[in-house]
């Protein structure tokens, strides 16, 4: 039996994914935030057709699960994904989020590169 995974590429999203979570402006967030960098890489259809599943590198290195909440076709070909987060540290610590909005676009049948993917940390 053969078992085909779709690739979620977020290299270079989630480094900007993971630095824009310390770039808060307002007061409150100024004495909270701090700038982190890392890699966030899942794979598709890992629990069910819309839970995406995979590890984080770096400064919040854990596990990731998403919730792909909806999919649909952007501009110039571009594929627009709404999801869920669900973060967990190596060290245990749950990380909260905002739902996010991924904007990708496909660079092979199933492989897609994240173009812009801002999440907000929320806890």
């Amino acid at each position: 039996m053969k078992t085909t995974v779709t690739k979620f590429v977020s290299g270079a999203a989630a480094t900007l994914l993971l630095a824009g979570v310390g770039l808060g402006k307002n007061s409150y967030a100024a004495p909270h935030c701090q700038p982190i960098g890392g890699t966030v890489m899942t794979n598709f259809a890992v629990v069910n057709a819309s839970t995406t599943l995979g590890v984080v590198d770096g400064d919040l290195k854990g596990a990731v699960a998403a919730t792909i909440l909806n999919i649909t076709q952007g501009s110039n070909g571009t594929v627009v994904f709404t999801v869920q987060h669900h973060f967990v540290t190596q060290s245990g610590d749950v990380i909260l989020t905002d739902v996010a909005t991924a904007t990708s676009t496909v660079v092979a049948p199933g492989l897609y590169a994240i173009l812009n993917y801002p999440v907000h940390i929320t806890g």
